[in-house]
C-alpha cells in the first residue's frame, strides 16, 4: 500500500510536538525537520545535507515494507554506497548499536 501523503501529513503534525519532544531543536533544525518529512516521498534531494541525509535514512529503511532501496533513488553518495552495498548498511548499523548500547552505560 502507497501512502505518498504519510509525510505530509507528519510535516504537519510536527508543531504539536514543538514544545515538548522535539523543544531541543532551533528553529532552524525544526525548520529542516519539517522539510525533511514533508518531502521526503515526493523530492529526490534538496542540496541540504542534513536534510538529503533524512531522506536517505528513510529510503534505506525501506526493507520494513519489503522494498529494497535503489542506488539512483538515495539524496547523497553515502546512500548511494549503502544502498548499492546492503551488507555494509548492515554492518554500519551493527556498529552503531554498539556504540549506543556502550554510551548510554557511561
Amino acid at each position: 500500500m502507497k501512502d505518498i501523503n504519510h509525510g505530509r501529513r507528519a510535516a504537519e503534525m510536527l508543531p504539536s510536538l514543538r514544545g515538548t519532544l522535539l523543544r531541543g531543536l532551533s528553529d532552524d533544525e525544526f525548520a529542516d525537520l519539517v522539510t525533511a518529512c514533508r518531502e521526503h516521498t515526493v523530492t529526490a534531494r534538496t542540496g541540504n545535507a542534513t536534510i538529503d541525509t533524512c531522506f536517505d535514512a528513510d529510503r534505506l529503511d525501506l526493507g520494513r515494507v519489503d522494498i529494497s532501496p535503489s542506488p539512483s533513488k538515495m539524496a547523497t553518495e553515502r546512500g548511494k554506497h549503502f544502498a548499492a552495498n546492503p551488507s555494509a548498511f548492515e554492518r554500519a548499523v551493527e556498529e552503531y548499536e554498539r556504540w549506543r548500547a556502550s554510551s548510554s552505560m557511561l
